[in-house]
């Protein structure tokens, strides 16, 4: 029991990404595969050892725009082209029409998952430190 439990404690960071990027991908509407979540959890693991500062910012970047993503896939599905090319076409009056349409627990889905990833940024930032 003590062996499973350090093994837990030595790959939590590892393990939380997992999470996050099953997360992050269902959250863009895109295919969940192994190999995405798998390719997703080594960018991210290597990237906060190796590459530290410019990871930090790719993963806010990332979560940022799975964010954004969240309330078109709940309502409507998958992200088309036809959805990102009305995003140039909208003003802004159809955009606060849009916002004031997302019930209220998307809103909580998404400030959970903000909060997900600035303590996955917080557990990275005491694994691997950034200086």
């Amino acid at each position: 029991m003590i062996k499973i439990i350090n093994y837990i404690r030595m790959h939590f960071l590892v393990l939380i990404l997992g999470l996050h990027g099953i997360l992050a991908i269902l959250m863009t509407g895109t295919a969940l595969k192994w190999y995405s979540i798998l390719g997703y959890v080594a960018f991210f693991s290597l990237g906060f050892n190796y590459l530290r500062l410019g990871s930090y910012i790719l993963f806010i970047i990332w979560s940022f725009i799975s964010i954004s993503y969240l309330p078109q896939v709940i309502l409507y599905g998958d992200v088309s082209s036809g959805m990102i090319a009305s995003l140039f076409e909208t003003n802004a009056n159809e955009a606060l029409e849009y916002l004031k349409e997302i019930p209220l627990y998307i809103y909580i889905i998404a400030i959970c998952y903000l909060y997900f990833s600035c303590y996955i940024l917080y557990t990275a930032s005491k694994q691997y430190s950034i200086v």
